[in-house]
């Protein structure tokens, strides 16, 4: 079991960056949740589009993860998602740090490449 580094970094700068920037404007501007949801899609609406146009964000939005086990590797990521997300209501009273924790944690479970054996 390996993190596919290639991945895991495209992954953090088409999405991670840019959605975090926008939670910690939200945060910032003291927008309710139900706003900075609708900023959060709107602006993962945007890369989407953006990433046609654009040849450094289609070339990081299509980076392929190496995969030999989906299977195994859904369950783990979904397994490491259900703890994260337990553990960022738990450990961070300040919901714009949760928000970004857990989405650096999905990113980072989602790269986790499992060997074929």
């Amino acid at each position: 079991m390996h993190i596919d580094l290639r991945f895991f970094i495209a992954e953090l700068l088409v999405l991670w960056v840019p959605l975090s920037i926008v939670v910690l404007v939200s945060e910032l501007l003291k927008f309710n949740w139900l706003l900075t949801g609708l900023l959060l899609l709107l602006v993962y609406f945007l890369i989407v589009m953006f990433n046609r146009t654009n040849r450094v964000i289609y070339f990081l939005f299509h980076v392929q993860k190496q995969s030999s086990n989906q299977l195994l590797e859904s369950i783990v990521f979904f397994l490491v998602l259900l703890i994260s997300v337990i553990l960022s209501v738990k450990l961070f009273d300040d919901s714009a740090v949760g928000i970004i924790v857990f989405m650096l944690i999905s990113i980072l479970a989602g790269s986790v490449v499992i060997d074929a054996k």
